[in-house]
């Protein structure tokens, strides 16, 4: 028994784990390059740094394509850490846990794109002509919280929102900060969780709720989050509006 313990604690491969800081690094350099010439940028916009070809490559490097492409480069640079025998299957696997992310963004952004040509934004901009400017948070929230009830993705429903009510974040005349109606799109992506959410069938399976049960518990609880952070953003739309 103890034989066993110990060769649970010090696994056979730990010799061969690459350091902390290195396995860190392919998740942290795109994050820092982004920060980095995303400040440059804000420094540039206000004159208080002058155009080099130091601040170029930077702005080139934090590019989200080119940073996301050097962590890549780095994450290969991680091969010789893994069994060669699981190395051939290893990029096969990564693109297919990766392939569902980018088919929703993907289906997302053609969405919005089918809702925008079908004239869905005018509907909205012409809905929303007539209210008090800080009903475009609920507005915002309904649109989103539609989207993700009928089709049941919430990165579906945020980046479909996002692309109809664009319109509104590059207005001059809302009385508040744009991120307020991100976070009310960010709001209306969490009700209703119900049969279309992928995410409701594995909180009712892994906790043996039946689907009567997962709809008087799951779907209940979405809602409340929901209306929670709308009218948290609301309030601080109202009380900070420039942040």
């Amino acid at each position: 028994f103890g034989t066993d313990a110990d060769e649970l604690s010090q696994p056979e491969n730990l010799a061969s784990a690459p350091p902390l800081w290195l396995a860190l690094l392919p998740i942290a350099t795109p994050v820092l390059l982004i920060a980095a010439a995303s400040v440059v940028d804000s420094m540039l916009d206000a004159d208080r740094l002058v155009e080099s070809p130091w601040t170029v490559l930077l702005q080139s490097i934090g590019d989200k394509n080119v940073a996301l492409g050097i962590a890549v480069v780095i994450s290969l640079g991680l091969f010789r850490y893994i069994d060669v025998a699981k190395r051939k299957s290893l990029i096969s696997r990564s693109l297919g846990a990766a392939g569902n992310i980018i088919l929703i963004t993907a289906a997302g952004g053609a969405f919005g794109a089918m809702l925008r040509q079908a004239g869905i934004a005018d509907a909205v901009s012409a809905l929303a002509s007539d209210v008090p400017l800080m009903m475009l948070l609920p507005i915002a929230f309904l649109v989103t919280t539609a989207i993700r009830t009928l089709q049941g993705s919430s990165t579906v429903a945020m980046i479909t929102a996002a692309g109809v009510l664009q319109g509104f974040a590059q207005a001059d005349g809302l009385p508040f900060h744009p991120v307020y109606l991100a976070m009310a799109i960010g709001a209306g992506s969490k009700p209703i969780a119900w049969m279309t959410d992928s995410g409701f069938w594995v909180m009712c399976k892994m906790s043996g709720m039946t689907e009567r049960e997962g709809l008087l518990t799951v779907s209940p609880m979405s809602t409340a989050m929901g209306i929670s952070a709308l009218a948290v953003t609301m309030l601080f739309a109202n009380f900070l509006p420039l942040l």
